[in-house]
């Protein structure tokens, strides 16, 4: 399959949300640096595989690979340095056919500390090119591992608290907690893209 649209973080136009400090700070020289990630779509083994490698909580993906859903690796220099997995959402309360969600995403070590912001603002550019029918997208993220920055560096807005005593979907079947979930709050991140297609009125047939 070959590479969807290949961007360069530097030329999307909401960088500038995205310069400010990233996961505990950013030199001139880091910013510089970010400014050469180049974002383009992967295959789905290729960023399962370096998630495996990367994410610090949840490397394993056995969800259903399904709806809006993309891949996408952060280069630098030819190098994969990160990795990303969109679906739609887990949810059936959020999966109205118009929202993708991020559902992993792993930062290789020692990548420049605007990495994550740039590539998410970049991400979120190609998703919207890749399904006109996409409104949202959003990202839950575990208040007891990360702090949101990268979220709100990159221009998306809270959503709202997920208590996790009140999650059914920590617990498997059988009552303990699913392996594949962290037991902690999550806050729900969002970006709207675009406005919602209007209603259209009914037919004077069906009014009838």
């Amino acid at each position: 399959m070959p590479l969807a649209d290949r961007t360069r973080a530097g030329s999307i136009d909401s960088d500038a949300t995205a310069n400010h400090a990233v996961e505990g700070g950013a030199t001139p020289t880091s910013a510089l640096l970010a400014k050469q990630l180049i974002v383009e779509e992967c295959e789905f083994s290729v960023a399962v595989t370096y998630n495996r490698l990367w994410h610090s909580v949840l490397p394993e993906f056995r969800g259903v690979f399904r709806g809006l859903k993309a891949c996408f690796a952060g280069r630098y220099g030819g190098e994969i340095r990160a990795v990303a997995i969109w679906t739609s959402p887990i949810s059936r309360g959020v999966d109205d056919g118009t929202t993708s969600e991020l559902r992993r995403f792993a930062i290789g070590p020692g990548t420049p500390a605007n990495t994550a912001s740039r590539m998410l603002t970049v991400m979120v550019k190609l998703m919207g090119k890749k399904y006109a029918q996409l409104v949202k997208v959003i990202s839950y993220q575990a208040t007891s591992v990360h702090s949101g920055t990268i979220y709100k560096a990159a221009g998306w807005s809270y959503g709202r608290l997920n208590k996790a005593k009140d999650c059914r979907w920590l617990l498997r079947k059988d009552g303990k907690r699913n392996p594949l979930q962290i037991e902690s709050d999550k806050i729900r991140w969002e970006k709207v893209i675009r406005p919602p297609a209007p209603c259209r009125p009914p037919s004077p047939e069906r009014l009838r």
